[in-house]
């Protein structure tokens, strides 16, 4: 609530005053909601200046306007409130005026409520600790407000609550993992709400930082696996090959430590570990292996698959605090070999994405291990991480579910008619699954805007398929077939599409062809802004944009095919 603007139901006071040009004032009568409001009488004669504190215009230039007839606003701090005064001329020499007095507290720390909000989402965690102390130093009249230096077990564990902690002479105000420590004089009970409130406030802010870095952090993820998966073929080391897969887990999942251990007889001894557990766990996991972490051993390999465990109250390892657990049994040649264990000191889950990708990077392990059939199962394990990805970004996107294998298995049929076989059908399968990984860098407000863009968005959703390309090149196993997908399905045939504005079959041939498949299922699929159509329909508009939008051939070919039902459609959609 902007400032000045009150609440219907706020009580308010009247006076009545006399005012002189240099700015004395002269109270001539008041009434009993005044004197609640203020808290005392007023003087027979103050000079206006004394209660102003913040106008824009400055003072001088108010008494101005009030003695041409306008009114007059006042800011007043007193007692630790905020007053608001009004003041309108009457006429008459001194002149007259009949004010109004609010109590405006509320709305000014609703009003530093929303700004700091906004503030704080700029703010890294140092500069928003210091700009706290400044904001609630100023707020709180009388009080001192400094970081708290030390913190007792105790009361580290109350502040991770995420509540003001009163202590026998100041109170505790947890932010940004640490505290600032608020003395100096006793809190009224309204200013204990507010800092209640700010620190909702902060709270909301730095779980929305979390949920962004957590966000980030996964994105990267997906594709460091794209490059650790082309990584990994240079290596032979075994060690090597199952350090690079535990810091990639630790990177995709957001785990705190994680082990290789490996199956001697019946026990399974750490023979790697990684992230903070290194160093001691080594000589205390036989010894002082948690129960949840012997659940989750066993549970993992009685299911052989990814399995997760919560503790329920916190347990310890090597020194370390264990709340949360993920073990995959590793299985080499149809036998166990040894299991990946993952460690967190709170409670996490894993999301269904990172389940399945952490499945398939325990299996690129296992076989891995096997060195016989190391490059077969790359390519395969690979391909699937391609797939997920396809799954991911179209989830983002809210695209209708499915969209990815759709445009992949009509891209490919597609591409047979056209002779792509073997490495070049791969490469073209690739580029459909990979097709919009540049929307990972559009922002949600533009991405998902549920409205028109402007044309600063619309320029920097056109950007997607560049930045695509910026980003895959690096990862070097992607074949160009694959990146002229990427980069151009959103071309036109008649060059008026982007990146580039290529025309006809300047046009790479992929690109073309995949753009009439995506074309195809947009427009048979529901979306949130339209129904399914009817093939026949869609096949109507895939007419009307041969030789505008989409290369001819390619639909001819393409009704062609529908038109005998040749097309690997979902059996829904031909019924």
């Amino acid at each position: 609530m902007p400032l000045g603007i009150e609440r219907a139901d706020s009580e308010v006071g009247h006076f009545l005053a006399e005012v002189e040009a240099d700015g004395v004032a002269r109270f001539l009568n008041f009434d009993e909601a005044y004197l609640r409001i203020v808290g005392r009488r007023p003087p027979e004669q103050v000079r206006l200046e004394e209660y102003h504190f913040s106008d824009s215009e400055g003072l001088r230039a108010g008494l101005e306007r009030l003695f041409r007839g306008e009114s007059l606003t006042l800011r007043v701090r007193q007692n630790r409130r905020r007053l608001l005064f009004s003041l309108f001329p009457l006429g008459g020499e001194p002149l007259r005026v009949v004010g109004t007095v609010v109590d405006a507290t509320e709305g000014h720390r609703q009003e530093v409520l929303q700004r700091a909000a906004e503030m704080l989402r700029g703010m890294s965690p140092a500069e928003a600790i210091e700009w706290l102390a400044e904001l609630i130093a100023a707020e709180l009249e009388g009080v001192r407000v400094e970081l708290a230096r030390s913190l007792t077990p105790a009361q580290v564990r109350e502040l991770a609550r995420g509540r003001l902690l009163e202590q026998e002479d100041g109170w505790l105000f947890p932010v940004g993992g640490g505290a600032l420590w608020i003395a100096g004089r006793k809190l009224l009970e309204e200013e204990k709400r507010f800092l209640e409130r700010f620190l909702r406030v902060v709270r909301l802010v730095e779980e929305h930082r979390r949920a962004v870095q957590v966000a980030r952090r996964r994105e990267e993820a997906y594709l460091q696996l794209l490059s650790m998966a082309n990584n990994l073929e240079a290596e032979r080391e075994p060690e090597r090959i199952i350090e690079l897969t535990l810091e990639f887990l630790l990177l995709l999942t957001g785990m705190e430590a994680g082990v290789f251990a490996r199956l001697h007889g019946r026990r399974l001894l750490p023979e790697l570990v990684v992230g903070k557990l290194a160093g001691r766990v080594l000589e205390n996991y036989e010894r002082l292996r948690p129960p949840v972490l012997r659940r989750a051993v066993k549970a993992a390999f009685g299911r052989r698959r990814v399995v997760e465990e919560l503790a329920s109250v916190e347990e310890t390892l090597g020194g370390v605090a264990v709340r949360a657990v993920v073990v995959a049994p590793l299985w080499v040649s149809g036998r166990p070999y040894g299991a990946i264990e993952l460690f967190r000191s709170e409670a996490w889950g894993l999301s269904d994405e990172e389940r399945e990708i952490f499945a398939l990077a325990v299996r690129r392990l296992a076989r891995m291990l096997e060195r016989a059939a190391y490059l077969e199962e790359l390519e395969r394990t690979r391909e699937a991480i391609l797939k997920s990805f396809g799954r991911i970004l179209e989830q983002r996107d809210l695209e209708t579910q499915g969209h990815t294998e759709r445009v992949v298995r009509l891209t490919e049929f597609l591409g047979r008619r056209f002779g792509f076989r073997g490495k070049r059908l791969e490469a073209l399968r690739w580029g459909a699954y990979l097709h919009d990984i540049g929307k990972l860098a559009i922002p949600d407000a533009v991405l998902l805007k549920p409205e028109a863009l402007d044309e600063r968005e619309w320029a920097v959703m056109r950007s997607h398929p560049v930045v695509a390309v910026r980003m895959l090149e690096p990862l070097g196993f992607l074949p160009r077939i694959t990146l002229n997908v990427v980069r151009h399905h959103h071309e036109r045939w008649d060059g008026r599409g982007y990146p580039d504005g290529l025309t006809g079959e300047a046009i790479p041939l992929e690109a073309r062809l995949f753009a009439v498949t995506d074309v195809f299922d947009a427009l048979v699929s529901r979306r949130p802004y339209k129904s399914a159509w009817p093939l026949e329909r869609a096949a109507e508009e895939l007419g009307r944009e041969a030789g505008k939008g989409l290369d001819p051939r390619a639909v001819r070919v393409f009704l062609d095919a529908l038109e005998a039902r040749e097309l690997p459609l979902p059996p829904a959609w031909v019924a």
